[in-house]
């Protein structure tokens, strides 16, 4: 089974460590500002981005090593990326909640709408369906 707990430590560290970052207000002119000897907030800023696509990489190779090496990437770890990437995406984007200036649908919804919907769909559609058919299927 997945170490769902491991993963939610992981994205909620990740998470806290970004909004600080932001909340500090670290600009571009700072990055050259030394931390400690001769590395600088840059250094740090691209680690934080580098190392867990090196991790990645280990967890490939270490898999397989013990000899559980994932065949494919399933539909739950295709999630799992393709909401990393809308978060990045949503990361210092300003506006979210306003709607587009060529709008002529007056249906149309904000970023934020949207976000909500999809989260909206997770909680109440997608996983109580699959729960559903489960049930039903083991009846």
């Amino acid at each position: 089974m997945t170490d769902w707990s491991l993963i939610r430590k992981l994205v909620n560290t990740a998470i806290d460590t970004c909004e600080n970052i932001e909340k500090l207000g670290v600009e571009e002119t700072d990055r050259g500002v030394v931390v400690n000897d001769s590395i600088t907030i840059n250094d740090f800023l691209i680690s934080s981005w580098v190392a867990p696509e090196n991790l990645s990489k280990k967890v490939v190779c270490k898999s397989h090593d013990l000899g559980v090496a994932k065949p494919y990437t399933d539909e739950l770890s295709r999630t799992m990326l393709s909401i990393g990437s809308l978060c990045s995406e949503l990361v210092k984007l300003e506006k979210i909640d306003s709607k587009s200036k060529q709008a002529t649908d007056q249906h149309e919804t904000s970023i934020k709408d949207e976000v909500e919907a999809l989260c909206n769909w997770y909680e109440r559609y997608c996983l109580p369906s699959i729960e559903s058919a489960i049930k039903a299927k083991n009846n």
